[in-house]
């Protein structure tokens, strides 16, 4: 069984900024173009206080995108219930009876 994660990819980067909202010039954004690796990821819990919100905004965003695909790709997956349609009260049901 391949194990796989929602990862951010380079091509998510600009998209992700873009649908954050926030201006490419901040910092958070600056350190993200330089790419998805953990040591740049690293640098932003490391930015001073008051850039800590874009980057939890940055990150958001960033992570919404590879979630989409996985969530495109798993959403009719019966064993991976936490990509299915939680409004829809039918398979509430079944995840509270397994």
């Amino acid at each position: 069984m391949k194990y796989m994660q929602s990862k951010p990819k380079s091509e998510d980067i600009e998209p992700a900024i873009v649908n954050s909202g926030l201006k490419p010039t901040f910092t958070p954004c600056i350190l993200l173009k330089k790419g998805v690796a953990n040591h740049n990821l690293q640098k932003l819990e490391n930015l001073p206080e008051n850039e800590l919100m874009k980057s939890f905004v940055l990150l958001l965003s960033l992570f919404r995108i590879p979630y989409m695909r996985r969530f495109i790709d798993e959403k009719e997956n019966s064993g991976k219930w936490w990509y299915w349609d939680l409004s829809d009260n039918e398979k509430v049901e079944i995840i509270m009876k397994s």
